[in-house]
């Protein structure tokens, strides 16, 4: 995943646009209890929670919303 090269820098700054906006509009405070926010999915799988969320590092955060995609539905199938 991490050696993927999106085809061209426009297309990359599209995607990272699309997800720091995603977090700074998704993620709530670090101690939330609010199921549907990307924090508490953050605090349920082990992962860090963006330090900036206006301007996020794009694999790792791009790599968490993945994960907490995929997460939520096996949990509907459960």
């Amino acid at each position: 995943f991490r050696n993927y090269v999106p085809p061209g820098p426009e297309i990359w700054h599209t995607r990272w646009t699309n997800l720091n906006m995603i977090s700074s509009n998704s993620y709530a405070t670090a101690s939330t209890t609010d199921p549907s926010a990307l924090s508490e999915s953050a605090n349920a799988a082990g992962t860090k929670r963006p330090f900036n969320l206006k301007k996020v590092d794009f694999f790792p955060t791009s790599r968490s919303m993945i994960l907490f995609f995929e997460a939520r539905v096996l949990d509907c199938w459960r």
